[in-house]
């Protein structure tokens, strides 16, 4: 077996090494997303399990989002790989995070202190760009 077939055999052989109840029990909502998230002034959080998202608002009240050519999202995702964590922007200003399963409490927690080290230059950037609700 080569190419697309043996990376797709040698993924479900992968998966079949995980116990399913937790690969399951990873899929609850994490409240350690939105504990760390809801810090931030200028963000709501969503997630569940492992994977989450942090919608940078304009104004977190009213949840007012940035105008689309702001590129609030995609400056944030430049200052997180600056802070050595890749993230990805979707759905306009939604910094998307799937860090993998095999990930420990303590790379969590890394992940977290660089997420919010983006975050709060995030915030400056946009502050000094005036792009916030006064």
């Amino acid at each position: 077996m080569t190419g697309p077939c043996r990376v797709c055999s040698n993924c479900s052989s992968a998966l079949f090494m995980y116990p399913t109840s937790l690969i399951w029990m990873s899929l609850a909502p994490d409240p350690e997303l939105q504990k760390n998230t809801l810090e931030f002034d200028r963000a709501c959080a969503r997630g569940i399990g492992l994977i989450g998202g942090v919608e940078l608002v304009a104004d977190r009240r009213t949840k007012r989002a940035f105008e689309p050519t702001c590129g609030v999202g995609a400056r944030c995702v430049r200052f997180a790989e600056e802070n050595g964590l890749i993230v990805r922007s979707v759905a306009g200003d939604v910094v998307s995070i799937c860090p993998p399963l095999v990930i420990t409490t303590q790379e969590i927690d890394e992940l977290f202190d660089r997420l919010a080290r983006a975050l709060d230059q995030t915030l400056d950037w946009a502050q000094s760009e005036r792009l916030l609700a006064a």
